[in-house]
């Protein structure tokens, strides 16, 4: 094969590392315990009628009824049907969710970018703990990130392909490139998958001023359509997941909303606020050099025993008063002090690796150095979000894509990946000797002047950074002003620590350079050192974020949710179909927990849809419309009992079931009248229709009889079936969340237009008589786009065999 490797030791050397590093970090996995992950938690929740539908029948559900009131199924689980690369994603995952696994990734992924890029293997294990260890890739693990942690680890992978096939031989890097992409596809983490796209915009911006200059344009050609053919595979065998999304983006809340309130705040994908909330803080940048700059996690307190704010509340009231005081007040007094909402951990690269991305800019040269400093500048300008706003408006309005993500820090993993591959591309070229030692002592004293500098500056005087935070002030405004000032002084404290910490790390690495660069050391003990500095530095940051107490007994972690006795007399309603709205978890719309046991109209998805947010909103988040409760068939309430606290179950007898026959509908000119007039219509007997469907009731005349029926008589997630009996032609409303890609509605076999009404749900006309109606969802995405994968697989497949064939012919 084309990338020369002289032996396969030090491959497997290298995975054996990585599994070691990986299972060492993790020692309650030996005694069978499990990470307990919220996110975990909340997809069991959400997924729970899915999963059992499978079980019972053998079929997939497409949709689910137990959050939201109904939303498609592949929000919540990927669906990777007739795709081939499924077995090597399993490979690479080792078949398991363990968060040991998603560690090995990070640094495999990593170490095939650096033989990629034509690094010694030796070195690419140094590079592989480097990257693997960064600290956001650990804090996601914890809540249970697990789909953004696998498209993290196949990310490196991307831009090593990608750049092979430019510099090295475009056809195995194209083949590389399709193979790589297919695999991040089935994550299905399609904001990892952007900001990967980035990465490589930005390298083909630099690749094109080159083949301008140089007027090489013949390569460059068959690279970019090598890589287009290459894009197009990847993206077949995934078509199920990457259609689906596709299709459900418009309804979603990265989808337009018609609603005028509020329009400055708006874009054509998810509202400014809302995708900007999470903005990383321009001094918080500094977190990729000093860990504490900004204190670390919002959950972990600042005020210990050993803190100067314990001792000074403890003198007034005790220790035993100090203690209360602060986990009573616990928002006041956690280490974090930036200006996000909260954390759980700081986007640490490390000091060492920041000294030699800062050394390699002095020390590298070309356009390679170029693009990885454009990527960490881009990234770190576009992670400040609304600290930048005029920048992030301008992507938001007019970047392609951009306004349908949120959280906008988390586009730090593009500097995540170019700060230590430059670090590890400038060792690399200390190592082959392709230098002047003026080059050398140049390049290493302006690194540490600059590093060293900085970290000493903080150490010596951390006052200079902005040590207060926002709820700050309301201590101050409640007269504690004292208080503020003592908790300040432990936020230099923590500061001033981890700035000596970064200095001593900069100091060591600018020594072993030295060493190595006099020929004191020999190159295999160069290797050891510098991966050992990397994972003493990084190692003890993650163990701040992700440690043993993270961790519970598998039992615990596979019943994520008891049943109170409130859920136990629901689940004594043996009618077929209605709805739960659970009012104890806080935000209904931030828990799965009701999705466990019942059909819910809450849940808990990043990705829900944008209408039915907006009902939630305006008619039921602050003040309760009983008639909106009504007409998503909600049947219990489950409220907190004023008497013991404890969650019990309130029947309500107002909900209109699955289906009612209405006696009018009220044609709307727009989305502002349909959501004013929900809350003013009774809608038993009125349904609200936007203009644009009129045609399709124009001829109806409603004259509903006394004897008319409509009901369920067969459910299924993917197949809901109704009876009825109608004298007269009549509308017939259905309590279903209205979505149009993919359900299809039949009466007596017959297939009808269905249609929105009462701004979410679904309606449709019967003639007069009796019959049956069904609605079935059937989308494209799933059933043509399985035929497009299999396609796609076999040509992948075809497309791997031709690859070999032509790497050991030629």
């Amino acid at each position: 094969m084309k990338i020369r490797l002289s032996s396969a030791t030090p491959h497997l050397i290298a995975v054996l590392v990585f599994i070691l590093i990986s299972v060492l970090y993790f020692p309650p996995m030996f005694q069978g315990k499990v990470l307990d992950q919220s996110d975990t938690k909340g997809y069991l929740g959400m997924s729970k009628e899915i999963t059992d539908y499978k079980k019972q029948t053998g079929e997939d559900a497409l949709w689910t009824n137990s959050m939201f009131s109904g939303m498609p199924s592949y929000l919540i689980i990927t669906r990777i049907p007739n795709n081939v690369l499924v077995k090597l994603h399993r490979l690479f995952t080792f078949q398991s969710g363990r968060p040991a696994v998603h560690v090995f990734l990070y640094m495999f992924g990593f170490y095939i970018l650096l033989l990629l890029f034509g690094v010694n293997p030796w070195l690419g294990i140094v590079g592989g703990i480097a990257y693997g260890f960064s600290s956001y890739f650990f804090i996601i693990l914890e809540p249970g990130h697990i789909t953004k942690a696998i498209a993290i680890g196949y990310m490196p992978m991307i831009v090593g392909a990608v750049y092979y096939s430019f510099k090295k031989d475009f056809i195995i890097g194209g083949i590389l490139t399709s193979i790589f992409v297919g695999l991040q596809l089935i994550a299905n983490h399609l904001q990892i998958t952007y900001y990967t796209f980035l990465i490589l915009l930005i390298f083909g911006i630099f690749e094109i001023f080159q083949v301008i200059k140089d007027k090489s344009y013949n390569n460059f050609v068959k690279s970019i359509g090598a890589l287009i053919i290459a894009a197009i595979i990847a993206v077949s065998v995934n078509i199920v997941n990457f259609w689906s999304v596709m299709d459900y983006s418009p309804y979603s809340l990265r989808g337009p909303s018609e609603l005028s309130k509020d329009s400055e705040d708006r874009t054509s994908g998810l509202d400014k606020s809302y995708a900007t909330a999470w903005s990383y803080g321009i001094g918080e940048t500094l977190n990729l050099f000093i860990p504490n700059f900004k204190g670390g996690a919002s959950s972990i307190l600042l005020a210990d025993k050993d803190s100067k704010t314990f001792d000074f509340l403890a003198r007034s009231g005790g220790q035993q008063q100090a203690a209360q005081i602060i986990n009573q007040n616990a928002y006041f007094f956690t280490q974090y002090w930036g200006t996000q909402p909260g954390t759980s951990g700081p986007v640490y690269v490390g000091a060492v690796l920041i000294f030699l991305f800062v050394f390699g800019m002095f020390f590298m040269q070309g356009k390679i150095k170029w693009w990885l400093f454009s990527v960490v500048i881009f990234s770190i300008l576009l992670s400040w979000g609304k600290n930048l706003m005029f920048l992030t408006d301008l992507f938001l309005d007019y970047f392609p894509g951009y306004n349908k993500f949120r959280t906008v820090s988390m586009i730090l993993v593009m500097a995540e990946l170019a700060i230590p591959l430059l670090a590890i591309l400038s060792v690399n070229k200390m190592i082959t000797g392709e230098y002047t030692k003026n080059e050398f002592n140049r390049a290493l004293k302006y690194s540490l002047y600059i590093t060293g500098g900085i970290a000493l500056l903080f150490a010596l005087f951390p006052g200079i950074s902005d040590l207060s935070s926002p709820k700050d002030q309301i201590l101050s405004d409640q007269g504690a002003r004292d208080l503020v000032n003592i908790i300040r002084e432990d936020r230099a404290d923590l500061l001033r620590k981890d700035a000596f910490r970064s200095l001593i790390f900069v100091l060591l690495t600018t020594g072993l350079l030295y060493v190595f660069h006099a020929k004191k050391i020999k190159i295999n003990l160069l290797y050891l050192l510098l991966g050992l500095i990397i994972l003493i530095d990084l190692w003890p940051v993650n163990k701040r974020y992700l440690n043993d107490d993270n961790f519970i007994s598998k039992r615990n972690a596979e019943v994520p949710f008891q049943a109170t006795q409130a859920d136990k007399d629901i689940l004594k309603d043996k009618e077929m179909y209605f709805r739960v709205y659970d009012m104890t978890q806080g935000d209904p719309f931030a828990s799965s927990r009701a999705s466990y046991f019942h059909k819910s109209i809450g849940g808990y998805h990043g990705a829900k849809m944008r209408r039915y947010q907006e009902v939630y909103d305006h008619h039921i988040k602050d003040n309760i419309d009983e008639d909106v409760l009504d007409m998503l068939n909600t049947k219990y309430l489950i409220q907190r009992d004023p008497a013991t606290g404890q969650p019990k179950a309130v029947r309500r007898t107002t909900n209109l079931g699955n289906a009612w026959f209405v006696n009018d509908i009220r044609i709307v000119e727009n989305a502002d009248e349909e959501m004013e007039a929900l809350g003013n219509i009774d809608p038993s007997e009125v349904a609200l229709m936007d203009k644009r469907f009129a045609e399709l009731v124009e001829n109806v005349k409603i004259n509903r009889d006394s004897a008319d029926f409509i009901r369920l008589v067969s459910y299924s997630p993917n197949r809901l079936e109704y009876e009825y009996s109608a004298a007269s032609p009549q509308v017939a409303v259905f309590s279903e969340i209205y979505y149009p890609l993919g359900w299809n509605a039949t009466i007596n076999g017959k297939e009808v237009p269905h249609f929105r009404l009462d701004y979410i749900l679904r309606g449709t006309v019967v003639e007069a008589g009796k019959g049956n109606i069904v609605f079935e969802f059937k989308p494209d995405s799933y059933y043509t786009g399985s035929k497009i994968a299999f396609a796609g697989s076999v040509i992948l497949v075809l497309l791997v065999l031709g690859g070999l064939f032509y790497a050991v012919k030629y």
